[in-house]
């Protein structure tokens, strides 16, 4: 047997939105950052001539996509018939809802005479190459599939490769694995990747790409062979970094039945998170210094907004008090932060035995008082107010502090 080649790829997640931006077409830019993504996943793999595609769940972002996300998944799907590449594709949680009597957004897909194979059905296999069988489990009411589960039974004497979508036990952590704001998850069973002996599994739904128990995050160094593909594009923070990157993976199997991975990834927009910054002893001033110079690191003409490299940031700060983040420069890290597509602060609290992060703004459990210690915190913390003359500093502090007590007993007495 020749050598055979299998495209995985997985969580397109195609018509995913995200901010308020569009393009000149309207588009939502992170929308259309997927159909980039995968307008050149594809032609990456028509280019390395593979012989099968398979899609390990997760097509479209939602169970009712919008014609747009339809249109173009099925414009690159037909790419792929063009170059007579065959395409195996199973359901994944975000393409279904809980409504047994409802079809998964994937089943739009399915075109046979173009070689298309998209199924929700439970349970369906194809000899996909000589002697090569992919068995596509459908993650649609996964759980109440008891009956189908008990026909599913690899060929003799065959490489068996098992596709589903759906989170497993990590076998090293003895913990789930588990993706992020994800609807209707579940747990592949042990069983069924355990006692059937695959070649391997071509997994779908957790975003970073490698192998299950995986301890350098590059290599199958518990020899689990079960791999997950991986997004598409990485949804924010919620995504983790992983060392493979985003993209498609290319599997040559060898006449010997060897699997052999090659990852391959696809651009992606600059996705930074900022080194935490520890407020402890330090000023506003200083604290502000840091930011801005973090977001500066990361204008590419300047704080000038470009839609096809403006990036997506974080900073996070551990350990500033609520007045001293009121005495933040917001109008300079405003201007700095103005090339960014998404931006975003958060704050750390420091407790005496770990950390706790929160949105800064929800700061939680005030008393009656508090409003008057936030205002002399921030009096304390000030630089402008430090430059000031003392005598000129005094009366404004105080009547400034009157006007903030009566205020806050007129909101208590509301």
């Amino acid at each position: 047997m020749n050598d055979f080649k299998i495209a995985h790829l997985s969580d397109l997640h195609a018509g995913y939105k995200s901010t308020r931006l569009h393009n000149a077409q309207d588009i939502n830019l992170r929308e259309a950052d997927g159909y980039i993504a995968l307008g050149k996943l594809i032609t990456d793999i028509i280019a390395h001539e593979v012989n099968a595609v398979v899609m390990s769940g997760d097509t479209f972002h939602i169970p009712t996509p919008d014609v747009r996300s339809i249109l173009f998944v099925q414009n690159q799907m037909r790419r792929l018939w063009t170059a007579r590449i065959p395409v195996y594709i199973l359901a994944g949680n975000h393409d279904t809802n809980d409504i047994k009597a409802d079809i998964a957004a994937s089943r739009l897909l399915h075109d046979p005479a173009r070689k298309i194979y998209s199924h929700i059905e439970p349970y369906v296999n194809y000899e996909i190459g000589p002697n090569i069988y992919l068995h596509l489990i459908s993650h649609h009411m996964y759980s109440e599939q008891a009956a189908t589960m008990a026909t599913i039974k690899p060929v003799q004497d065959s490489i068996n490769i098992l596709a589903t979508h759906g989170s497993v036990i990590d076998p090293i952590l003895k913990v789930k694995l588990h993706a992020e704001h994800s609807p209707r998850e579940i747990v592949i069973p042990d069983y069924l990747l355990e006692d059937y002996a695959w070649d391997y599994a071509f997994l779908g739904h957790i975003h970073e790409r490698g192998w299950v128990g995986s301890r350098d995050g590059k290599s199958d160094t518990a020899k689990s062979k079960i791999y997950y593909n991986g997004s598409l594009v990485r949804r924010g923070f919620s995504d983790k970094e992983c060392k493979l990157g985003r993209g498609w993976t290319l599997w040559n199997i060898n006449s010997e039945g060897v699997f052999t991975a090659s990852p391959k990834t696809v651009p992606q927009r600059p996705q930074i998170d900022f080194p935490t910054i520890d407020a402890v002893g330090k000023t506003a001033g200083e604290v502000s210094e840091l930011i801005i110079n973090h977001l500066k690191s990361t204008q590419v003409n300047g704080p000038e907004f470009d839609a096809r490299v403006a990036p997506i940031l974080r900073q996070r700060i551990k350990g500033i008090e609520p007045s001293k983040y009121s005495a933040l420069d917001l109008k300079a890290i405003n201007q700095n932060s103005s090339h960014a597509l998404q931006w975003a602060m958060q704050t750390i609290a420091v407790t005496d035995n770990d950390t706790t992060k929160k949105t800064v703004g929800d700061f939680q459990g005030l008393d009656s008082t508090d409003m008057v210690k936030l205002y002399d915190g921030w009096v304390e913390n000030s630089e402008k107010l430090s430059k000031t003359d003392e005598a000129i500093k005094k009366m404004v502090q105080d009547q400034a502090r009157t006007f903030v007590e009566l205020g806050q007993e007129v909101t208590l007495n509301d």
